[in-house]
């Protein structure tokens, strides 16, 4: 009998997990594929590469007319994810670049990437672009697949633990911080330190965004080059304070890679996407005093981290 009741137990309880890990795995893939607009296989071939493209715009043209003709010229290519770029932090070796947007595709190798970069029509249109810039990406099916499943077990942990939740967010307390953008651009150098001013500028973008095309995802395209070992030991605070809020709110990131460098001059080891609920909560998350408490912990070689919104429909349309 006593047997029965742990074995009766112990299927109850492999269901009940079973069903929360499917659970947070069907809400992930709902979240990437409705909110996100983004179209990743769960599985994929095993030599697939993907390629971020970042592209900037010459001065007139429209973001979404020239993607357009990027995506008409991608054959063997295809396209994950495209954003419209509203910061981009700059990275040393890539250099102070004002970047207009960003194209994720996945091609069925990096032979097959680099064979339609030779081709004509794909060169042109590229170079219709005032600059772009490519970086390679190796994309691990089942690091990708299972990490929403450490958030839960995170999030689990902390229910079991009690641990305080730093959300709902207590701003800062700096009425700047909600400037607008023309409020901004009336202020001086000697009025507003760059740092700062830089700050308030996105800010004002993505509160000006909330509304609209931000309104429910903005990604965050991540390239970053690791520092010392004492750098990673500080910026794995950072991943875990952050990755703790994710799992509480349920969103994060959604492609995980190691980067693969088209550019014998730059060196970057990793390549995170990572999803937030709208453009409004991530300024609300930025400016909050827990953002701003542990941000100083991140610490990275380099990095360039750009702020977009999802704009493949509009591409499809």
């Amino acid at each position: 009998m006593k047997r029965k009741v742990l074995y009766s137990a112990g299927l109850l309880f492999f269901i009940v997990v079973l069903t929360a890990v499917l659970v947070q795995h069907l809400r992930f893939q709902s979240v990437r594929q409705e909110v996100v607009q983004d179209r990743q296989s769960v599985f994929y071939d095993g030599e697939s590469f993907h390629v971020l493209t970042f592209v900037l715009l010459e001065e007139g043209d429209d973001l979404i007319t020239q993607l357009r003709s990027l995506h008409s010229v991608t054959k063997q290519g295809k396209w994950i994810y495209a954003g419209k770029v509203l910061n981009n932090k700059h990275s040393d070796q890539i250099g102070p670049k004002e970047w207009s947007g960003v194209v994720f595709t996945q091609y069925p190798s990096r032979a097959a990437f680099e064979e339609e970069r030779g081709e004509q029509a794909h060169g042109e249109v590229l170079d219709s672009f005032a600059e772009h810039y490519e970086m390679g990406m190796r994309r691990p099916a089942m690091l990708n697949l299972l990490f929403p499943q450490t958030l839960l077990a995170k999030k689990i942990w902390h229910k079991v633990t009690l641990k305080e939740s730093p959300y709902p967010f207590t701003p800062m307390d700096d009425p700047r911080l909600e400037t607008t953008a023309s409020d901004v651009d009336g202020l001086t150098s000697e009025e507003l330190p760059e740092d700062l001013r830089d700050g308030m500028e996105m800010i004002a973008r993505l509160r000006a965004e909330s509304d609209h095309l931000g309104k429910d995802a903005v990604v965050v395209v991540n390239i970053n080059k690791d520092g010392t070992a004492t750098q990673q030991s500080q910026d794995a605070q950072y991943a875990n304070e952050m990755n703790g809020l994710m799992a509480e709110l349920s969103y994060g990131p959604i492609h995980i890679g190691n980067a693969e460098p088209l550019s014998n001059e730059h060196t970057f080891d990793k390549v995170i996407l990572v999803y937030y609920p709208g453009a409004g909560y991530f300024a609300d998350m930025f400016t909050s005093t827990f953002f701003q408490s542990i941000i100083g912990d991140k610490q990275l070689g380099d990095f360039q981290a750009t702020i977009t919104v999802p704009i493949l429909e509009l591409i499809d349309e």
